[in-house]
């Protein structure tokens, strides 16, 4: 997913390494292959709203800041 040319995946990558998650820990904790959050981290595939919902409440992050910083 795109918004005005910032990824949303290396946001989301920014994310898990910031709280020293490796995609193992989140995928186990979270339930979804740690193979489709590579590729949502790279971008390389759609995202439903409401995983990207699911992994922002993980980090604790508000949807609006998430997105303000992104277009930012």
């Amino acid at each position: 997913m795109i918004i005005d040319g910032m990824k949303i995946g290396r946001k989301l990558c920014y994310l898990r390494d910031k709280n020293n998650i490796s995609l193992e820990q989140m995928s186990k904790d979270l339930g979804i292959k740690v193979e489709l959050l590579k590729m949502y981290e790279k971008d390389a595939s759609e995202m439903k709203l409401n995983t990207l919902e699911k992994i922002l409440e993980y980090f604790n992050e508000d949807q609006f800041i998430f997105f303000k910083t992104l277009c930012a």
